[in-house]
């Protein structure tokens, strides 16, 4: 009986990795940042912007899309449609970027927060893990 059992995990273990099942990448998916302009320093760039949203997206295919939404002191908004900004990678435990203008740099995890150089002046932004929304759990009705 041991051995039909060990033998069935083999066989579980063997055909997960044929398939190609496996655990799916924590990177993959999206990531966000909330910026509120009044915490940052006053700069011609953030003055008119109360608000903004950063979302970065990871694709299995290796491609990283960077979108922005800002809200406006004065109630307007401007969306940057989200646009490939470059690729990514990983090799063993380690992961590494590839973005436009910025180069390439290493990313890491630290807590739930993943750190990645999006802009070129050598300071790593924390996003935080994105939920993708399930429209069947995620709704409550009275």
């Amino acid at each position: 009986m041991k051995r039909l059992i060990l033998i069935l995990i083999i066989c579980c273990i063997v055909a997960c990795n044929t398939l190609g099942i496996s655990e799916e990448d924590p990177i993959l998916g999206g990531w966000y940042v909330f910026i509120n302009a009044s915490d940052l320093p006053s700069s011609p760039s953030i003055d008119a912007v109360a608000h903004a949203i950063m979302v970065v997206t990871f694709e299995e295919n290796g491609n990283i899309t960077f979108g922005e939404v800002d809200y406006g002191k004065d109630g307007s908004i401007a969306i940057n449609e989200p646009t490939s900004i470059g690729k990514w990678e990983r090799n063993g435990t380690e992961y590494s970027s590839s973005i436009v203008t910025v180069g390439k740099d290493k990313m890491f995890f630290e807590g739930d927060l993943l750190y990645v150089m999006l802009f070129n002046n050598s300071t790593y932004v924390g996003l935080r893990k994105m939920e993708v929304f399930d429209p069947y759990t995620n709704i409550y009705r009275k």
